[in-house]
């Protein structure tokens, strides 16, 4: 097991960034896995579970994305 060494880490942010994903953070593994995170899908997740209320069960992703099929 080895983590991603910060070259590793910024070649994927700047990659993301270069395909025009809004990196809005990233998570990485003691495998070596590096997962990068659009700032606009977590923002949008949370918008949609605040207008869903409190009251419904929570959304999945496919819940979330299936009106965009």
């Amino acid at each position: 097991m080895s983590y991603p060494s910060k070259f590793h880490i910024k070649r994927a942010v700047e990659a993301a960034r270069e395909c025009g994903i809004d990196v809005g953070g990233f998570e990485i593994s003691a495998e070596g896995a590096i997962r990068v995170f659009d700032k606009r899908g977590e923002d949008l997740i949370e918008a949609v579970r605040l207008v869903a209320g409190a009251q419904q069960k929570p959304l999945n992703d496919f819940d979330l994305w299936k009106d965009r099929l």
